[in-house]
């Protein structure tokens, strides 16, 4: 018995040089990087959306690198916020980087579906401000197509659950984005224009798509 107590004493240090190195490390990551989104969750439900991106994009550093979940939680976070303060093609793009696939580390499926209805608010969003900005079909059309297929879909997989629970905000997005797509452009000038949208207008979203096409 006493050669077995021997034997722990001895392991027990190497047990927590082990747990400081992998799972206690990041833990400590994890710590200053909670405390950093809590920061962001505050600038964002202040307004402040330019620096809720900042507190995002900084708790996303300060996440440990093997930390997929946490950082691809903060990757969301931050193109959220992106599409608030009136970036939403940089949230879109962001967003679909982060759904490119990932070989041997796939995502869980809950992130993949937020990812993905963070990606059709953000194209809702820039389709809105570019109907408003310009008249041609060509400049929107993509991103009422990639809004609408993407809330069909989400809606598809949501409704054969058993819970259905994001079923209805699915439902509300996608005729969103078809009457959206399918509004007069006078009709569309005369309603109340969403924060996001008006946001999007003051930093000119259309003439951002046309300088990254001509790039």
């Amino acid at each position: 018995m006493r050669k077995h107590a021997r034997i722990a004493w001895c392991l027990l240090p190497l047990g927590v040089i082990l747990f400081h190195f992998t799972a206690g490390q990041r833990l400590l990551f994890a710590e200053k990087s909670i405390q950093l989104r809590l920061l962001g969750k505050t600038s964002e439900l202040a307004g402040n959306h330019k620096k809720a991106v900042r507190f995002y994009l900084s708790a996303e550093n300060a996440a440990h690198p093997k930390d997929v979940v946490l950082r691809t939680r903060l990757r969301i976070d931050a193109a959220r916020a992106l599409t608030l303060e009136g970036s939403p093609l940089e949230a879109a793009e962001q967003m679909d980087i982060l759904l490119e696939p990932r070989p041997g580390q796939p995502l869980p499926g809950s992130l993949v579906t937020e990812a993905k209805s963070t990606l059709g608010l953000a194209l809702y969003y820039a389709a809105y401000t570019l109907r408003l900005e310009s008249s041609s079909p060509d400049m929107w059309t993509s991103e009422t197509d990639g809004a609408c297929q993407i809330f069909r879909d989400l809606y598809n997989a949501e409704i054969r659950t058993d819970k259905k629970t994001l079923a209805l905000f699915y439902a509300r997005n996608l005729e969103a984005s078809i009457r959206l797509a399918r509004a007069r452009q006078g009709e569309l000038a005369s309603q109340p224009v969403p924060d996001a949208a008006r946001a999007a207008l003051e930093r000119g979203v259309a003439s951002k798509k046309r300088t990254a096409a001509s790039e």
